[in-house]
């Protein structure tokens, strides 16, 4: 065996021993890039810039990268939204060319002239100073690719030493530790999206048996579009689901930006919770809930619906109220909910139904006025007897002075 033959035959035998025994083992990806960079410099070899792609099935997310470097701590992960997919920047990469057509490996001499067309992300690279670039294609188990690319900046670049023949044997055993830590970060995100946050992060972590649940404190809130059934009589298909996407981000993020979680779609309403649960003070928590509903109104009113329709704006809805509730898994056998169950849950959709009676925009509950302590942020409009609710309840407008709100809290 040749000198260059042996170097390259330890060096893949020490990566692949140390992705068996310790990088399988990492704690998420992002540990396992860090690891696997060291070992490459273990190894002698001058990698300066590891970067490594990886795509993930996401509503807005194409995929991630992760980039790690000798001389800064810990990695650097970067998401990339599907609109990356149409720029030139993109189409013209590396990456693109790896995951999108198939090539299965790169390499560009930075040194020297570039291609052309121009590949920006070759272009930076050169000028911050690196002499070598190369990438790899890794193959997962579905067939999709995640590409490893490395840079150096050794002035005779990766010709000096054997590292890219050491570390083409050992790409299926990165790939193969890398795909799990993909698939859990997928599912994690994907059961946030469509279960909230909060729920999202307990389903994940194994908290799915029926009928199991925890007993919280929190501000329900409740906002259902007005008049979405006479704007769907009046719009196509597409356009209305455009509009009903558009409320709903305006509603998210309001929520989002307060605290609180989305815990469902139902039609045009959302239902949201803003835990009480001790790490802010309730009023608080009861403001930033009062302030979501308020800022949902004022963009909800300047959203631009398609003229054909006749409707100037939207509006909105909202009941608030607080109290116990059980959050945690309810439904069927073969189909959970991970939701909000209980008397205040049942009250605060009353509620949204008396504002609609009553000509309210934002309505809250006696309980939740006293957690508010400001009293003067909401005027009374008397005691009303609720469908299957015993006593009668008093109930409060909320004023949609976006200012005065934002002043008290």
């Amino acid at each position: 065996m040749s000198l260059h033959a042996s170097r390259r035959f330890f060096a893949a035998r020490e990566l692949a021993d140390w992705l068996v025994a310790e990088g399988r083992l990492a704690a998420d990806a992002e540990a396992l890039v860090a690891g696997f960079g060291d070992g490459l410099r273990r190894c002698g070899a001058p990698d300066d810039r590891l970067v490594v792609t990886m795509p993930v099935l996401h509503p807005q997310l194409r995929g991630f990268t992760l980039e790690w470097r000798p001389d800064r701590a810990g990695v650097l992960r970067t998401p990339r939204d599907r609109s990356v997919a149409t720029q030139s920047a993109y189409l013209s990469s590396p990456i693109h060319q790896i995951q999108d057509l198939g090539v299965p490996r790169i390499r560009h001499r930075l040194s020297g002239p570039l291609p052309t067309p121009a590949v920006p992300v070759l272009e930076e690279l050169q000028a911050e100073g690196l002499t070598d670039y190369a990438a790899h294609a890794l193959t997962l188990s579905s067939g999709q690719r995640i590409t490893a690319s490395y840079a150096t900046r050794d002035p005779q670049g990766f010709d000096g030493t054997d590292m890219l023949e050491a570390i083409e044997p050992v790409l299926p055993l990165l790939a193969m530790a890398l795909e799990p830590h993909m698939h859990r970060r997928t599912l994690r995100e994907l059961l946030e999206v469509y279960l909230g946050r909060e729920a999202g992060r307990r389903v994940a972590d194994g908290d799915v048996e029926r009928g199991t649940g925890e007993v919280i404190r929190a501000v329900v809130w409740l906002c259902d579009l007005r008049s979405f059934t006479a704007l769907a009589d009046r719009l196509a298909l597409q356009p209305l689901i455009a509009v009903l996407n558009q409320s709903f981000e305006i509603m998210g993020d309001a929520v989002t930006a307060g605290g609180g979680d989305i815990l469902k779609f139902v039609g045009d309403a959302v239902l949201a919770i803003f835990r009480l649960d001790g790490e802010r003070p309730d009023a608080e928590v009861v403001r930033a809930a009062c302030l979501a509903a308020v800022k949902v109104q004022d963009e909800l009113g300047r959203l631009e619906i398609p003229p054909e329709s006749g409707f100037p704006g939207l509006g909105a809805r909202i009941a608030l109220h607080a109290g116990e509730v059980m959050y945690g898994n309810v439904g069927a056998a073969g189909r959970l909910d991970f939701t909000v169950i209980g008397p205040a849950v049942n009250l605060a959709a009353r509620l949204e139904r008396l504002a609609r009676d009553v000509k309210e925009a934002i309505v809250a509950s006696d309980t939740l006025h006293r957690l508010c302590e400001a009293d003067s942020l909401m005027r009374p409009l008397g005691n009303f007897t609720l469908a299957g609710v015993a006593d009668p309840v008093a109930v409060y407008a909320v004023p949609t002075d976006l200012a005065g709100l934002s002043a008290s809290s």
